[in-house]
């Protein structure tokens, strides 16, 4: 029987964020088209807008679909980041043991919608991951004081094996 590590926290990103940039890209696009149409706007002009609002929308569809294929889980031995795009699945993992910090930050969108970005900190290595991001998540807080439970927990198991 294999002792399976114990999952403190598994989330999903939301998209909201993202979808709100998309909608105001999506808007000036089509403020830019109308300027056109009614001849207040030069067509090379309304070009090059509609060309870079076209790959932004892009830009902001893809980032909206990987969030969606997106799952943040810290366990009693990892934390993890793993998603699916199309047929590539990518997974980073952080032992709990490398954890070295984390913050929690929030954009001016993300705390208007009650989201943020718990980024979690690794210790000093060659090949190691220097950080893992859970970005867009609900209630950030009380993941950022779960794993600072938990690191705590781990912390004083390992100082008293050492004495």
């Amino acid at each position: 029987m294999t002792d399976q590590p114990e999952t403190l926290v598994e989330v999903s990103p939301s998209t909201r964020p993202v979808l709100i940039k998309l909608l105001v890209v999506a808007v000036a696009t089509a403020a830019v088209s109308v300027a056109v149409a009614l001849g207040l706007e030069s067509r090379s002009g309304a070009a090059l807008v509609a060309g870079l609002g076209a790959i932004l929308l892009l830009r902001y569809l893809v980032h909206a679909y990987i969030l969606r294929q997106t799952t943040y889980t810290i366990t009693t031995e990892n934390v993890v980041r793993s998603y699916t795009f199309l047929l590539k699945q990518s997974k980073e993992v952080l032992p709990l043991s490398q954890v070295r910090g984390h913050e929690v930050t929030k954009t001016r969108s993300e705390a208007l919608l009650g989201f943020g970005t718990v980024r979690i900190r690794a210790a000093s290595g060659n090949r190691g991951v220097g950080f893992i991001s859970f970005a867009h998540v609900p209630h950030p807080e009380t993941i950022s004081q779960r794993l600072t439970e938990y690191t705590d927990h781990l912390s004083a198991a390992e100082s008293i094996e050492h004495q």
